[in-house]
């Protein structure tokens, strides 16, 4: 459990720490845009349209090999969201009967083959959004998003959500170290003491909570903070965004 901890609090605090080469020399306003056009273009595709789906959903991880970033840790990070996906489209196995044929010869139930583009959609969205908050910080991306005049009240929820899932973690592996520490022949921590530890993690958290916000206002904290000079996009970057999304647009016309 505390290793399950230690790598979604590294999943949640690895904004903008990659080293990814020429992508992480991209204005943050051009990655945003571009990843807002590939999440549409991919979510268009139809529930059978494997053959789009799954050329869409491999261009993150081909970026990402290209940018320096290893693809299968990449896709490891992904399969945090992929219970959630599988529990809600298992269904259609059970209720989309139909006979869809993939190659010549080849039928699969329109049902499973459903499932099957609803996760490769999985890969290739949650995959570009790992992959844009990779290689930009948190506060390109939100100044990014300012830019594109997306309400204050979205922004202020991103960014305190990022900081408090975080905290909220750390202090549950907190609790559960100390928990072992005091039990050491225990492995696994019994039924009747959750309530108690539910309610000392919601203590510690929201105490520590107040003093981050505390701080963060001191320091003049703004969710509308622009970007910075140095960081937004040229007449070249504004041109490749183009081209690149015209590129995607036409992909999906003829996928």
């Amino acid at each position: 459990m505390n290793q399950k901890l230690t790598y979604y609090i590294e999943t949640l605090t690895a904004v903008g720490t990659q080293n990814s080469g020429g992508l992480c020399a991209c204005a943050p306003l051009m990655k945003v845009v571009l990843l807002v056009g590939y999440l549409i273009l991919l979510v268009s595709f139809s529930r059978y349209a494997w053959e789009g789906v799954f050329l869409f959903t491999l261009l993150p991880y081909v970026v990402a090999w290209g940018s320096g970033i290893s693809p299968i840790s990449l896709a490891k990070r992904v399969l945090i969201a992929l219970p959630f996906v599988v529990c809600a489209g298992v269904a259609n196995c059970f209720f989309d009967r139909a006979s869809v044929e993939i190659f010549s010869g080849v039928v699969l139930s329109g049902g499973f083959l459903s499932l099957l583009v609803l996760t490769a959609k999985t890969f290739g969205a949650v995959g570009a959004v790992l992959l844009v908050s990779l290689t930009t910080s948190m506060s390109g991306i939100t100044g990014a998003l300012a830019t594109l005049r997306v309400p204050c009240l979205m922004i202020l929820q991103i960014q305190l959500m990022l900081r408090y899932l975080v905290l909220t973690m750390e202090e549950a592996l907190h609790i559960t170290n100390a928990y072992f520490m005091r039990n050491p022949d225990c492995k696994l921590i019994p039924m009747r003491d959750w309530g108690t530890l539910t309610g000392q993690l919601f203590i510690r958290t929201v105490r520590r909570g107040n003093a981050i916000y505390a701080a963060m206002q001191c320091r003049l904290f703004s969710a509308r903070a622009p970007i910075s000079e140095a960081q937004r996009p040229r007449k070249r970057d504004w041109c490749v965004t183009v081209l690149l999304l015209f590129s995607l647009a036409c992909a999906r016309f003829f996928l």
